[in-house]
């Protein structure tokens, strides 16, 4: 976010700072930065707790906690190439992966089939957004 006394030129230097750590999400307004840290601030947390759970079942199904990590974090890192190196909306994605009647319907079913998933995602970047506001 800048404010609108920023000078261009302050503003392109900043922009290509940051874009040589990463990638880059202009906000317009302070409460952007807000929403920023709700998902790329906190993601982390959110992403290593999944691939905590996700190990956790790998290893109840039979594997050692280093063949399910490995499994697990190679999944997760294959399938965030495949995404950040396409255009095609996530959800078609995963559908072209998802065989009719196959192993992963049934496993995106017990994940998500009703909804719940999708509705704790939302609640945890809430509550992030929530907290990020009364911090500032």
């Amino acid at each position: 976010w800048f404010s609108d006394q920023t000078p261009q030129a302050s503003k392109d230097m900043a922009t290509r700072m940051m874009n040589a750590a990463g990638d880059t999400v202009i906000v317009d307004q302070e409460e952007g930065l807000d929403r920023v840290t709700a998902i790329a601030g906190s993601g982390p947390g959110y992403v290593f707790e999944i691939a905590r759970a996700y190990v956790e079942a790998a290893e109840k199904l039979g594997f050692s906690p280093d063949q399910a990590r490995t499994l697990v974090l190679g999944t997760m890192a294959g399938a965030v190439e495949m995404a950040a190196g396409s255009d095609d909306d996530l959800a078609d994605m995963r559908n072209a992966v998802t065989s009719k009647a196959g192993t992963t319907e049934a496993g995106l079913n017990a994940l998500n089939g009703d909804g719940h998933l999708s509705q704790l995602i939302e609640a945890a970047t809430n509550a992030a957004f929530r907290r990020a506001v009364e911090l500032r």
